[in-house]
């Protein structure tokens, strides 16, 4: 036997030698004979490191016994509640779908006791939905009441209320779902993302020269700003300006960068639904512009660029660029987006004198 001094605790190569005994134990048994089996191989193994004499070496002994013992049967625990998936339908526009199907696709263990199954909506603490299995009680959060189908059940009898119905949900019920299930044993929680969408009801685009230009032609820039608006979006929308530029025909896109000095980006809420504008300036200088209108463009008559006269002293040379603007509105999650589109002229003059 090793006789250690009072103030010496076993060294590493003796932990490991006790935990290799655990284990080859374990693949050779049952998790419960198993953790058994080890735990009085533990204690045995551990009175070998101990002097009779020595209390402090046995009070640190006992500590690693019941830290090794603790390890064991959290290991040794199965996880008898699984989610295998939760599903639900892709977005949609509301209004377009009569019924809504959340599932939570779940497996159990014989020996499970104490089904719960949850649900939440949008990391509220409070849940929309209870089933306590063993008394086969449902509850329902008043928001989603009044669109659920309380007849509705999956045909497996250990899992039969684990789905929700809901009959023409409205785009309120957007949001992140959470699906918990638990039992004495354990807990299970997996989420997912059901997105309803009310498209804009308005969406327009313009482009209006700065006001400081009309008093003055002789200020050097000639800009002007590119206004994009939404209103009537849920959920929140996104929106971007992009500008799409065609020299000798070749195409060259790019994004206009958000910062505080050139957009500005403002976002309401108005009776549960979204506006969004954005405003970029535009600096054109030693170009003259106009503007050319598609068929997805606003009437050009709401802007008030023009093509600004070239003096009758001079010789010009002109060079025609075409500069499209397209702002895309769109929502997170979802297939929905807009575009709209502004094609601007600049004709950059060269004076021969």
């Amino acid at each position: 036997m090793f006789n250690y001094q009072q103030d010496i605790i076993p060294d590493d190569t003796m932990i490991m030698m006790m935990m290799a005994n655990i284990t080859n134990r374990r693949k050779m048994s049952s998790p419960l004979s198993t953790s058994k089996t080890a735990i009085r191989t533990t204690i045995n193994n551990c009175s070998g490191f101990t002097s009779s004499s020595s209390s402090t070496l046995t009070l640190i002994s006992f500590i690693m016994t019941m830290f090794i013992i603790i390890m064991i049967m959290v290991v040794s625990t199965t996880q008898a509640v699984r989610i295998n998936s939760i599903s639900r339908p892709k977005s949609f526009r509301s209004g377009t779908a009569n019924e809504v199907i959340l599932d939570c696709d779940f497996s159990i263990d014989d020996n499970d006791e104490m089904l719960v199954v949850k649900w939440f909506l949008n990391d509220d603490s409070q849940h929309i939905y209870q089933w306590i299995q063993s008394r086969d009680y449902r509850i329902y959060s008043d928001l989603i009441k009044p669109y659920v189908d309380e007849n509705f059940f999956v045909q497996d009898p250990k899992t039969r209320h684990r789905a929700i119905r809901l009959l023409n949900p409205p785009a309120i019920l957007s949001g992140k779902y959470t699906c918990s299930v638990s039992s004495l044993q354990n807990e299970e929680i997996n989420s997912t993302y059901l997105v309803i969408y009310e498209p804009a009801r308005s969406f327009e685009m313009a482009a209006i020269e700065d006001e400081e230009n009309d008093d003055n032609d002789n200020n050097d820039d000639d800009g002007f700003n590119i206004t994009c608006t939404a209103f009537g979006l849920y959920p929140e929308p996104e929106i971007k300006l992009l500008k799409i530029k065609s020299i000798n025909e070749t195409l060259e896109s790019y994004e206009i960068e958000s910062n505080t000095t050139t957009i500005i980006s403002f976002r309401s809420m108005t009776n549960g639904f979204y506006s969004i504008t954005l405003i970029s300036h535009i600096e054109q200088n030693q170009s003259s512009t106009m503007i050319s209108n598609n068929n997805n463009e606003l009437n050009p008559s709401r802007a008030r660029l023009s093509l600004k006269s070239q003096s009758s002293t001079s010789t010009t040379t002109t060079n025609q660029i075409a500069e499209h603007y397209e702002c895309r509105l769109s929502i997170p999650n979802t297939d929905y987006y807009e575009v709209k589109r502004l094609a601007i002229q600049d004709v950059i003059i060269g004076f021969r004198w």
